[in-house]
């Protein structure tokens, strides 16, 4: 049961949706993108969710946070992703005059598949619920979310679209359980 709820957590805040969304349109990437620089870029998010989930107690300990302070953080990370993508449909920035895409490094390794959201949730979840099971947890979003954008053909972006804003919901939700969590603990 708890495994399935990192899976809840981790599809909200990596949203396979909003990934597709985001790269639409990109120099040369979107529908059609290259898998090389789909695996660079899932290769890159998995990378830094390992340094969060091992890292994670670290990070803390040099911030001089608790858990319960830092699931409280994560909660207000998780819920400004969330309200930002509820309102444009994408989790990540769209400011015009973005450049170009470095190779899957940016923005699909980072910030789109392992973002400031997913992140946090991974420090925060890797000190209550252990290391191995929280990157289990986002590991497996960040590949659907590379095997959808390797196969994805630019069809239904409205329904992406869609499935992208109420996974934005479903993200402030969690960002309420971690706050409501974080809270009660202190």
């Amino acid at each position: 049961m708890e495994f399935a709820k990192l899976l809840v957590v981790f599809f909200a805040a990596i949203n396979p949706a909003g990934v597709l969304l985001a790269m639409r349109g990109k120099q040369g990437h979107g529908p059609g993108t290259p898998r090389l620089t789909i695996a660079i870029g899932a290769g890159l998010a998995i990378v830094l969710f390992v340094l969060a989930v091992v890292l994670g107690t670290r990070i803390m300990d040099g911030l001089d946070l608790d858990a319960e302070s830092f699931r409280i953080a994560a909660a207000m990370i998780c819920a400004a992703v969330g309200v930002y993508t509820l309102w444009t449909g994408v989790p990540g920035s769209q400011a015009p005059g973005e450049p170009r895409i470095a190779h899957g490094w940016f923005p699909l390794g980072a910030p789109l598949l392992a973002g400031p959201a997913s992140l946090a949730a991974a420090v925060s979840y890797s000190v209550d619920r252990g290391r191995w099971e929280t990157f289990g947890g986002a590991v497996v979003w960040v590949l659907v979310s590379a095997l959808l954008l390797a196969l994805w053909r630019g069809r239904w972006v409205a329904a992406a679209d869609g499935i992208s804003r109420v996974t934005g919901a479903l993200l402030i939700v969690v960002a309420a359980s971690l706050a409501i969590s974080g809270i009660k603990a202190v």
